[in-house]
């Protein structure tokens, strides 16, 4: 089976093929970006890190559910990121019976080196672009993105047959 040529696509078409090397490489760069780090980091362990530095201690149950996982999956991530000094466990102020995971100095500091060594990737890879189309690019994908978070599509979208541009505005 070949790929169709990129430029042969229209509409819908276009998007997915384009979202399909997206895909690609952001994992490309994700994995070369943690190599390069130097840290140790899984993109597993990246993404919990992210939820406890941008969102403060948290249990684990939590943590699953902001990553869209199991909790026993979520609780393998964090016992890893523990084994490293990553991330620690404290005591949970609003009930002592229960813990929270917070990320530790190192993770921190893992997490913010990181996402600083992504920036520059992404910066590199959008030098020759001006401020406003970098502005429209991240406006585009921040409303594409959350029109695919809202929910269920409508139901037309699961019929079979791709409905053209305008049967879906």
């Amino acid at each position: 089976m070949t790929d169709p040529r990129p430029d042969a696509l229209r509409g819908p078409d276009a998007v997915g093929l384009q979202l399909v090397r997206l895909r690609k490489s952001t994992e490309a760069v994700r994995s070369r970006v943690l190599a390069a780090g130097g840290h140790g980091l899984e993109g597993s362990g990246l993404a919990v890190l992210y939820h406890l530095v941008s969102g403060g201690p948290a249990r684990v149950s939590v943590l699953a559910e902001h990553l869209g996982l199991d909790p026993s999956t979520t609780s393998r991530h964090v016992a890893a990121l523990e084994r490293t000094g990553h991330v620690e466990r404290v005591p949970d102020p609003a009930d002592g019976r229960a813990g929270l995971v917070q990320a530790s100095a190192l993770g921190r500091t893992a997490f913010e080196e990181t996402r600083a060594l992504r920036n520059r990737l992404i910066a590199w890879a959008l030098e020759d672009w001006s401020a406003d189309e970098v502005d429209a690019f991240a406006a585009a994908l921040t409303r594409f993105n959350d029109v695919l978070a809202e929910g269920d599509p409508p139901s037309h979208v699961w019929r079979d047959g791709a409905p053209s541009l305008q049967e879906t505005r």
